[in-house]
């Protein structure tokens, strides 16, 4: 299962090295209600996962989660940090923001991956279905935007995921911010600033009638 889960957890996350894994058997530790699960060597770009008494699902979470820690260390988030064994989640405030992270990308990303083994392609089809509310919002943007030159091709049509609605809202962005002069006057970005508010507070009543 770890081989099978490893290469998609390396494009998603995107670390640049390879990681080392051992599997340890320890039944004492098992056998303590608070005993140890995983733990990530910076120096070694090592996992250690301990397996005794656990659930393959519970090991893979573990797994998952380290990986995370060793994305990190590839990006460098650990070089100013010290990792001690005890109290660093509570006591350094970046130390407990990768914490967060690992936690959260660790079990969404085996969480995508087990989805993705249980149900084939019927998860990549129920992306690709268009979502009515997303098709609203994009025909609401093509007129919010109209008055400035700029044109959302065919919206309803190839808006489908809330991905592809943020990658058309920040492309209209850059075009717009392309058109202005490099030193633009103050009095026209306030202008500016000020129609894109308005633009995105009647998007959202907009969206809010619709329901």
């Amino acid at each position: 299962m770890i081989r099978e889960f490893y290469p998609f957890a390396k494009e998603k996350m995107g670390f640049n090295r390879t990681v080392h894994v051992t599997l340890r058997q320890d039944e004492n530790n098992a056998s303590e209600m608070l005993g140890k699960t995983a733990y990530y060597s910076l120096s070694e770009d090592k996992i250690v996962l301990y397996i005794s008494g656990r659930h393959p699902k519970d090991v893979m979470r573990s797994f998952s989660h380290e990986l995370v820690h060793h994305t990190q260390n590839c990006r460098g988030a650990f070089e100013e940090t010290v990792m001690r064994e005890n109290g660093y989640a509570q006591e350094d405030d970046h130390l407990r923001e990768m914490e967060r992270e690992a936690y959260e990308q660790g079990n969404l990303v085996f969480r995508d991956w087990e989805d993705g083994m249980k149900y084939g392609s019927r998860v990549e089809e129920e992306d690709d279905k268009v979502d009515p509310q997303k098709a609203r919002i994009a025909q609401k943007l093509q007129k919010a935007t109209a008055s400035s030159g700029n044109k959302l091709d065919t919206l309803g049509n190839t808006i489908r995921t809330p991905k592809q609605l943020m990658d058309v809202m920040v492309s209209q962005l850059r075009q717009m911010i392309g058109t202005l002069p490099k030193s633009p006057d103050p009095k026209i970005m306030k202008r500016i600033l000020l129609k894109m508010s308005q633009n995105v507070d009647g998007i959202l009543s907009g969206t809010e009638n619709d329901k």
